[in-house]
């Protein structure tokens, strides 16, 4: 017997946001799965309304992007640390993870580092949920923003 929807949404890792949509129809002889990989350019794209992925290719569900490389392109240029702003979208040094920027606050020091302190809330499966942290101490000032 084919696995539902219901049971598919069951089986979505713990961390990944929102579950009812990350899988998908694989045949009639299977049914639905959830789609394999972390769900953080999923949540960014939902956050966004970026619903212009293909089941079962680059999309969930619903349409929404689930790939970093897809949600990196739709994010557009390239943003200066200096000049981010909330909303902008994070992408990590190796296209692997993303986020999107949550809170901007100006550098204490900026003769000593002009960059502002930058919080980035991502869908983490290292830490299990939906997370907001520090761009310079989690994730060591790396990776890219895009303005999104």
């Amino acid at each position: 017997m084919p696995q539902s929807e219901e049971d598919a949404v069951k089986k979505v890792d713990k961390h990944v946001e929102p579950k009812e949509c990350f899988i998908w129809h694989m045949d009639n002889k299977k049914g639905y799965e959830p789609i394999p990989g972390t769900g953080c350019a999923h949540w960014v794209a939902h956050k966004k309304k970026w619903n212009g992925g293909k089941p079962g290719a680059n999309g969930c569900n619903k349409n929404f992007l689930i790939r970093v490389k897809d949600v990196k392109s739709k994010a557009g240029s390239e943003v200066e640390p200096a000049d981010v702003q909330v909303g902008n979208v994070w992408v990590n040094k190796d296209g692997s993870h993303c986020g999107l920027v949550s809170k901007v606050s100006p550098s204490k020091d900026p003769k000593k580092d002009p960059n502002p302190a930058i919080e980035i809330e991502h869908c983490s499966s290292g830490q299990g949920k939906v997370a907001k942290n520090d761009w310079a101490s989690h994730f060591k000032g790396e990776g890219t923003f895009h303005k999104g």
